[in-house]
């Protein structure tokens, strides 16, 4: 496999970060859950209003929520930097966060990008990057808490930054508490086996600050670690959640509305819901050395099922904007196709795939002047390959002497 369609694909989404830039610019903040409660969240880490969620200016039982993510939207908001561009830093990280998972599951270079891209122009991403909701960053830190936990480290330093994201994890939605802990049911072992009370506490303060202080935050205000939510034996004010996406099947077209909004938000990638399937093939079943990817496939179908009972519709609108809810669910089950096909040596074909599921042009308009910035950016890159090796050999060169 050659460097041709990994270029092609960056290039492909360098214009697409440079059109969404230029269109935050331009546009007023529309989405309302970024209005209702993200926003105000964030400017409530400014006025001081944050450890008292009483008088936030937001949805009354919405403002409770953890507000990690909204920490970073505050940053925005103090230096005055236009907020429309909040996702579309969030999706430049997490195209890097997405290599790094790449190459923590052994993929190739090229592989490793073509994942990355493949899932950043996703519909269900660019649906949402010139808004302020944060399910992009719960993508982030999940997927980069999955990567730490591949290879865990008996550095400090490893347990601090595994905390942190495991932290912001936990501390962005209350779904990442779930999430978290599918990530723990696969990982578990990893991690306590080279635990002891240095690293637990070099883990424990980042996790705490990032994400913990949230819910100790709720429960001396309202005696309910997640409220407005109900939970066990702590009792919550929210009742608003009177459907879910597994009900919504149950509606008139339902399941014609789910695959259609399957459809509309993962492309060609909606394949995927059938690689569970896979494992039908005792060829695949038995080889160990597809056990990580046999592990993501597990671990996408328990976030799935996590999926099926969070809040939707019967609306085919309202169900198509759920689908920001399972990047926990779906992108692990991408990983895992990738990780199947460099196995086989069909890496031409995955590549394709990628490159053919490559279908946002239909979200950008016409701005001819972006060309005068983007035609350089795009050459860089095309020819960054024999930049890179030009300067690695002076720099060979010159040490030799």
């Amino acid at each position: 496999m050659n460097w041709l369609i990994p270029k092609v694909s960056v290039v492909i989404f360098v214009y697409m970060l440079i059109f969404f830039f230029y269109k935050g610019l331009l546009i007023r903040t529309y989405e309302g859950d970024s209005l209702n409660y993200h926003i105000p969240i964030a400017k409530a880490f400014l006025d001081g209003h944050i450890t008292n969620p009483e008088f936030i200016k937001a949805v009354p039982l919405l403002k409770y929520y953890p507000g990690s993510s909204e920490g970073i939207l505050s940053v925005l908001i103090l230096f005055g930097i236009p907020i429309n561009i909040y996702n579309v830093f969030a999706v430049f990280i997490f195209y890097f966060v997405l290599v790094f998972s790449g190459k923590r599951f052994k993929l190739s270079n090229e592989l490793s990008i073509l994942f990355a891209t493949s899932v950043v122009t996703l519909h269900t991403i660019v649906r949402w990057i010139n808004t302020q909701v944060i399910d992009i960053w719960l993508a982030i830190f999940f997927m980069l808490s999955l990567s730490l936990l591949q290879k865990p480290e008996k550095k400090i330093s490893y347990f601090l930054i595994f905390g942190f994201s495991l932290g912001m994890l936990v501390g962005t939605k209350y779904t990442g508490i779930v999430f978290s802990i599918v990530l723990l049911i696969f990982n578990f072992k990893k991690i306590i086996n080279i635990l002891n009370p240095k690293r637990f506490i070099a883990f424990l303060t980042p996790f705490t600050f990032f994400g913990l202080l949230w819910y100790l935050r709720n429960f001396l205000l309202t005696n309910n670690p997640v409220y407005p939510l109900s939970f066990l034996f702590f009792k919550g004010d929210y009742v608003g959640i009177e459907n879910n996406v597994f009900r919504s099947f149950t509606y008139p077209n339902g399941v014609n509305n789910f695959f259609n909004a399957f459809l509309s938000e993962f492309g060609l990638w909606t394949l995927t819901i059938l690689t569970p399937l896979l494992l039908l093939f005792a060829k695949i079943r038995k080889d160990k050395k597809l056990e990580k990817a046999k592990i993501l496939i597990f671990m996408g179908i328990l976030n799935f099922a996590v999926f099926l009972f969070l809040p939707s519709d019967k609306y085919y609108n309202i169900v198509v904007s759920v689908f920001r809810y399972s990047y926990a669910a779906f992108i692990p089950v991408i990983l895992s196709v990738f990780l199947i096909a460099q196995h086989f040596k069909k890496q031409m074909f995955i590549s394709y795939l990628a490159l053919s599921g490559l279908i946002i042009i239909p979200e950008l308009y016409y701005y001819p002047k972006l060309m005068f910035l983007f035609i350089p950016l795009a050459l860089i890159i095309f020819y960054f390959e024999k930049v890179y090796f030009f300067i690695k050999n002076r720099v060979r060169l010159k040490g030799k002497k």
